[in-house]
């Protein structure tokens, strides 16, 4: 039995394709998961610690190509009086602009350290 050995060799060309393969796909599967939840009744919302103007972020979820399923409450820490997440704020504005009860809410995260106190 014999086995063969291979050298693969990777350049940084490679390496930025395979970065934007892996990016294209997070897109695609990310998007195909808010259209289900938004075509399933899901009011899906975005609350950000960015400092950005709304209009800026609304920008970005249009250049995406995401923006028609965020239908919710869309909060910015830029926002006057509003302090950052983790604390409550943010998370209770969110909920009262919808009209949504706290224990039916769900939040999905990126950062642990800074999403949840």
């Amino acid at each position: 039995m014999q086995c063969a050995i291979f050298k693969v060799y990777i350049n940084s060309k490679t390496l930025k394709f395979i970065f934007m393969y892996k990016m294209l796909l997070l897109l695609f599967y990310s998007k195909l998961m808010l259209k289900y939840l938004s075509e399933s009744g899901y009011t899906l919302g975005l609350i950000t610690n960015s400092d950005k103007h709304i209009n800026y972020l609304l920008k970005c979820l249009t250049r995406y190509g995401i923006r028609q399923y965020f239908k919710g409450a869309i909060v910015v820490a830029s926002i006057k009086g509003m302090k950052e997440k983790p604390a409550p704020t943010m998370f209770h504005r969110a909920l009262e602009m919808d009209g949504i009860d706290g224990i039916n809410a769900l939040m999905v995260g990126n950062k642990q350290s800074v999403d949840i106190s």
